[in-house]
């Protein structure tokens, strides 16, 4: 099973493996940048505008959330049925504590647009984004720190394996590699 999103409120689904895709929208809604289920049922988008839709229907029937901004939201991901993150343009990072129902601002010191974010533990996770940004938390997301990456690349996407092994992807065939946690 999965999940694609796009243009103007695009959400599409898969059961056989990419062979043949469902639509689940019907349009007219802003543009989504980003979808993450955490199981068969239950799944959120995010995109332009601040935009944030949940389901709890595999995506048959999708409600808006209100985020709090009108920034574009770049990606969005929950480490359990409550707990969860969207990051976007301008340094913004949401954070729900309740299933994303209703998202709180995190604020931080960085202006830069926020693309990717992964959690190796409830604790631990990344934030990557325009010129090079990577951006650490240790404490569940309630603060983020800088971490030194020599690049000015846009980091587009990032992926630990566990809490010390991990790659962030970015342009002009940028590829980071860590094995002490960055």
């Amino acid at each position: 099973m999965g999940w694609a999103a796009g243009a103007d409120g695009l959400v599409v689904r898969t059961d056989d493996g990419g062979l043949s895709w469902r639509r689940l929208t019907e349009g007219g809604r802003e543009d989504l940048s980003h979808i993450f289920f955490a199981d068969s049922a239950r799944g959120w988008a995010v995109g332009s505008r601040g935009k944030i839709l949940f389901t709890s229907s595999g995506g048959r029937n999708w409600t808006v959330r209100p985020s709090g901004t009108t920034n574009r939201l770049n990606s969005v991901m929950f480490l359990n049925r409550q707990f969860g993150f969207a990051v976007g343009d301008s340094g913004t990072i949401l954070r729900s504590l309740n299933g994303g129902v209703t998202w709180e601002r995190v604020t931080i010191e960085a202006k830069e647009d926020l693309f990717s974010i992964a959690f190796v533990s409830p604790e631990r996770g990344w934030i990557v984004g325009a010129r090079g940004v990577v951006l650490h938390t240790e404490d569940s997301g309630q603060t983020w720190r800088f971490q030194k990456t020599n690049t000015f690349s846009w980091l587009e996407d990032v992926s630990f394996t566990d809490a010390q092994h991990g790659v962030a992807v970015g342009s002009n065939g940028t590829i980071l590699r860590t094995e002490d946690a960055g």
